[in-house]
């Protein structure tokens, strides 16, 4: 593999390249978005994929992303990962970007 830039995300891959494990996340997201786009109202889904370094959870965040994009709709998905690296790996923000939260315990 090539070595990415340090703002370069992964590239996608293939859903039938997937674990089962994986695969299943990917199921879940991939039924609720088609739910929400054909108009039902499901409520939000709020995912954490974790495990540790070398799993695959990059696969995963990239596979939804390609499908969000595929559908029209990129705008309505939220990434995020503990670190800046790791976030820059799935084009995403850092969850303390997202949540708001300080990084210094200044007052």
């Amino acid at each position: 593999m090539d070595s990415l830039g340090p703002e370069e995300a992964l590239p996608p891959v293939n859903v039938a390249d997937l674990r089962a494990d994986q695969f299943r996340a990917y199921d879940i997201i991939a039924w609720h978005l088609e739910q929400t786009l054909s108009g039902q109202h499901p409520p939000p889904l709020r995912m954490i994929i974790y495990g540790e370094g070398g799993t695959g959870k990059s696969r995963v965040i990239q596979s939804v992303t390609e499908l969000f994009a595929a559908a029209n709709c990129s705008e309505m998905l939220v990434k995020s990962a503990y670190t800046g690296i790791a976030a820059s790996l799935i084009d995403g923000k850092t969850t303390h970007t997202l949540g708001h939260v300080p990084l210094s315990s200044n007052k």
